[in-house]
């Protein structure tokens, strides 16, 4: 269906009639782009901006490349960036509300734009509204392709999906927690504070197999982290006070030895390591393992009792 029809309307100055005709041809097919884009204009010509906004980019959402949109499309670009630089000044000033407000404004220039989604969406984030916030990144995804902003995509949902993770963390919701840091991970494989986190949630859960799988992850995307470190001696520890309950010192000794590796100062195993050399009847190695404990905590109640227990045996 063409808008031949409206066009002679407007011709005899019946611009009214030409309004009806355009809005019955969308009616009929809302992907009519020459209808949308004649409505959008007449619209611009009466100073009903947000009407002729609306249809205008229908004709870019119906067709990007549509040569007649471009201008316009450049045009609310600008502003939509003016609006951007006004909310991040805002932001750092720490006018959030300010900088929500421009961020809306930016929005309505060009409606679902990865960039002012993802500034919107940081907003929301800052402020715990973590509905509104996956709101606009599942928008940005929809749309990432514009201006190439997959990457920046990515990346934002990573970080918010962990953050919604680490709040449910700290509720002690393990289950729901690792669900939201799991779709971070999806998002960057690399993220390694999500996976940090789902090694938390992991532990918790008492899945020690599969913290340490995560904490190793950890270190493999950065082998300095002194918290998966930690955490993989803490692991380590608990398989030995596993096998030191069967009574399996020799394995215990083997697990806390790796445990050390990761994380040398550490009282409690060196008590725990000296324990299982005392039921093995290694005295002299048990009292140096407590010392070493004592060198870490001098203090450590455990490791005095212990050591006056061993050398009162001897």
């Amino acid at each position: 269906m063409n808008n031949f029809r409206a066009v002679s309307y407007l011709s005899i100055g019946k611009k009214q009639m030409a309004h009806k005709e355009l809005e019955k041809i969308i009616a009929l097919d809302k992907n009519h782009i020459e209808a949308h884009l004649l409505l959008g204009k007449l619209h611009l010509e009466d100073g009903k901006f947000h009407q002729s906004s609306s249809h205008l980019w229908e004709v870019h959402r119906i067709n990007p490349n549509y040569s007649e949109i471009a201008e316009y499309v450049s045009i609310m670009k600008k502003k939509m960036q003016k609006c951007l630089e006004k909310a991040n000044q805002n932001i750092i000033k720490g006018k959030i509300k300010m900088g929500l407000l421009w961020s809306i404004k930016a929005l309505r220039f060009y409606p679902n734009h990865p960039e002012a989604l993802l500034t919107r969406s940081a907003i929301y984030r800052n402020t715990r509204e973590f509905n509104l916030c996956l709101s606009d990144l599942n928008l940005a995804l929809a749309n990432k392709c514009i201006d190439n902003f997959t990457e920046k995509v990515y990346k934002q949902i990573s970080i918010t999906y962990n953050e919604v993770g680490v709040h449910l963390l700290n509720n002690k919701n393990y289950i729901e927690a690792n669900k939201f840091i799991s779709e971070s991970i999806k998002y960057n494989e690399n993220n390694l504070l999500a996976h940090f986190n789902r090694g938390e949630c992991f532990f918790n859960l008492k899945q020690i197999d599969r913290a340490l799988d995560e904490y190793l992850t950890c270190l493999r995307i950065d082998s300095n982290s002194f918290e998966a470190k930690a955490r993989c001696a803490q692991v380590y520890y608990k398989y030995a006070v596993i096998a030191f309950n069967n009574k399996e010192y020799e394995e215990a000794i083997t697990y806390l030895q790796q445990g050390l590796s990761y994380h040398e100062p550490s009282a409690h195993l060196y008590i725990l390591m000296g324990r299982c050399n005392f039921k093995l009847h290694r005295k002299v190695k048990a009292v140096e393992n407590i010392k070493r404990a004592l060198m870490v905590d001098p203090n450590s109640k455990d490791g005095l009792e212990l050591i006056k227990m061993i050398k009162y045996q001897t």
